[in-house]
């Protein structure tokens, strides 16, 4: 029945609008999968476990969060033992200050707090 008779115009212009927005939809789906396929990151580093350490005091160390570390090592979700070696997103590494400039910072301060005292 439907092609039997003749095409008409406004029947037409409703599929194919129909056809070309379902088309959209389904590449736009696909690329939203595609950017979502997992973790990525241009600067790896490996972390060996020290005895002690735990996934928050490593996120800390890096400055990054504990589920940055879990996306690129999933058997970190368990637990992580002594010696395991970790991927960690390095976009961020904490680079700690020395006990000379951790002293010298405290006595700046200490400074600046007599200064308003004045």
């Amino acid at each position: 029945m439907l092609f039997t008779n003749k095409l008409n115009p406004k029947i037409m212009k409703k599929k194919l609008l129909f056809f070309l927005a379902a088309m959209f939809c389904f590449v736009y789906a696909n690329a939203q999968v595609a950017d979502n396929e997992g973790p990525k990151s241009d600067n790896l580093v490996t972390h060996k476990v020290e005895m002690g350490e735990t996934v928050m005091l490593i996120a800390k160390k890096y400055r990054i969060k504990p589920t940055d570390i879990y996306d690129f090592n999933p058997d970190a979700v368990n637990g992580i033992a002594y010696n395991t070696v970790l991927q960690i997103p390095a976009d961020r590494k904490y680079v700690p200050k020395s006990k000379k400039n951790k002293q010298d910072d405290d006595n700046q301060i200490s400074q600046d707090a007599t200064a308003t005292k004045e």
